[in-house]
């Protein structure tokens, strides 16, 4: 990892830090209250209200004063692409690969899948794809060092891409799935190229 990069990871450490707190508070709270249920330890205080009020008007209690707590089953899978564009030369490339780094960390905590993909290009005959971290891969030190060596290529080519990276993201079984790209938002073309893709 880069000397750079480095620093402000460190220099960032309450972000981590900030991240694991919040990882492991979202971890245990991962269960759902299912309302109005029979025979269970925890009361259901809208029931109750509402059963009272009943009563109040000379109708029956009901039965259903409880919740009961249910496991979340988190089944997600995000899919980011990541811009690495001529534009994004200078602190554009340094808050990617920072975010990214954050990124993967809260990930990492959480047990979600995720993957990870930068995209440039020339024409709509030439798109390029680089591979940061796919779905089956972990995060290990060779995709630590991918984002540490992303760096600014050529034009903006989102097209091609977004199809090709929902087709992969479409092959992958969970319930929710989500596209997610980080850009500067520019798009990086010269006339004469914007001249033969019309």
């Amino acid at each position: 990892m880069s000397a750079s990069l480095t620093s402000r990871t460190r220099i960032g450490n309450g972000k981590v830090i900030g991240i694991d707190a919040a990882g492991q508070r979202i971890r245990p709270c991962a269960r759902y209250a299912i309302k109005k249920q029979k025979n269970s330890g925890n009361i259901d205080v809208d029931a109750v209200v509402e059963g009272h009020t009943n009563l109040c008007h000379g109708m029956e209690m009901p039965e259903r004063l409880f919740t009961k707590k249910r496991k979340l089953d988190r089944n997600i899978a995000a899919m980011f692409m990541v811009d690495v564009s001529g534009s994004t030369k200078g602190w554009v490339n340094d808050a990617e690969r920072e975010s990214l780094v954050l990124l993967c960390k809260a990930f990492e905590i959480l047990g979600d899948r995720y993957a990870i993909y930068g995209f440039s290009g020339m024409t709509r005959k030439r798109c390029e794809l680089f591979r940061v971290k796919s779905f089956k891969e972990t995060y290990s030190e060779t995709v630590k060092q991918r984002i540490t060596g992303m760096r600014p290529q050529d034009y903006t080519r989102m097209g091609v891409i977004i199809r090709h990276l929902t087709k992969l993201l479409n092959a992958v079984e969970a319930r929710t799935k989500v596209l997610i790209t980080l850009s500067d938002g520019k798009r990086t073309i010269t006339m004469a190229i914007a001249a033969t893709t019309i």
